[in-house]
């Protein structure tokens, strides 16, 4: 087997055959990019330094690759092109990453601080942010599919989904933005505590008011998305039998829907009803989940009977 460094003279396959479990790329200085390597077993990336900032692995097929990059503090970013990986593992790093057109069952970060992690027509089955790992920004696009991602004891400021697709998001804290764009797709989320999730959703209704003096076109998206994720958290009480909260949900849906119908049609008639219909169902009844769509159903009760009895009186006036 030629050593792993033979790639700095030029070489374009270094392929593994031997018995040993770990090939270790120790001090080496590398090339800014390394083309059609292939290895059965574990590659480790430590200390290593490269000819530029940004090192590129292309064509590349590993089982697990880690990266270990604590010292390495001149490279500042790292791809993975047309590569297929078994397992990605970085501990103590802090460079931009990206994944592009590759394949990827399992990415972990361990006492990462990530400036951005770039996800882009790539299928990844697993991502974890784990041991008070950091993510400044997470963009998933091109159609790319992330089947769990996972942020458990981990913060993450900004995830961003553009056409793409998230099948199960699991965190523990709350993420400052969430940015979904057309086209995209986040199935389902489960957040572990009861205020997690709170100020989860409150990000929504942050994100719907700076929208308020956007276009017809933006506002219908965000609603589409919003409407997305209420079904995610409607399914996430519906597993921790949490009725309330469901109804809470069922409510923000109807108000969803009323707003999109209003924003879709042209007509004055159809738009007043809309908005009635969004009063009656979101303030008013609303399932009497809410202490105040129960006080203002009592005071428009109060105030129609009233209407009516005075009408009556004055019709019985009138009669004498």
């Amino acid at each position: 087997m030629r050593e792993v460094f033979d790639v700095t003279a030029g070489a374009e396959m270094i392929c593994e055959e031997e018995q040993s479990k770990k090939n270790n790329w120790h001090d080496q200085l590398l090339p800014s990019k390394i083309k059609n390597l292939k290895f059965s077993s574990e590659v480790e990336i430590a200390y290593s330094k490269t000819t530029e900032q940004k090192l590129v692995f292309e064509n590349c097929i590993f089982d697990t690759i880690s990266i270990k990059n604590e010292h390495a503090a001149h490279m500042k970013e790292i791809r993975f092109i047309n590569c297929q990986i078994n397992a990605i593992r970085f501990f103590q790093s802090d460079i931009t990453i990206v994944i592009g057109s590759s394949s990827v069952q399992s990415f972990v970060l361990d006492y990462c601080h990530i400036p951005k992690l770039r996800i882009e027509s790539s299928e990844v089955k697993s991502i974890s942010l784990a041991s008070s790992s950091k993510a400044d920004a997470v963009l998933i696009i091109n159609d790319s599919c992330v089947t769990k991602f996972t942020c458990l004891d981990a913060a993450v400021d900004t995830l961003e989904l553009h056409s793409s697709h998230i099948e199960f998001l699991h965190i523990n804290a709350p993420i400052r933005s969430l940015d979904i764009k057309e086209g995209a797709v986040l199935e389902r989320f489960f957040i572990d505590n009861k205020e997690g999730l709170k100020r989860f959703l409150k990000t929504l209704q942050n994100r719907q008011k700076a929208l308020r003096g956007g276009t017809v076109s933006q506002k219908v998206v965000e609603l589409k998305h919003q409407h997305q994720i209420m079904i995610a958290a409607y399914d996430q009480y519906a597993d921790e039998n949490r009725f309330q909260e469901m109804d809470l949900c069922l409510v923000r849906l109807r108000k969803i829907n009323c707003r999109s119908n209003s924003l879709s049609t042209n007509d004055p008639l159809k738009k007043l009803g809309y908005l009635i219909e969004s009063f009656v169902l979101g303030k008013m009844f609303g399932w009497g989940v809410q202490i105040v769509n129960s006080l203002i159903t009592s005071a428009v009760i109060i105030i129609a009977f009233a209407c009516i009895y005075f009408q009556a009186l004055i019709s019985s006036y009138n009669r004498f």
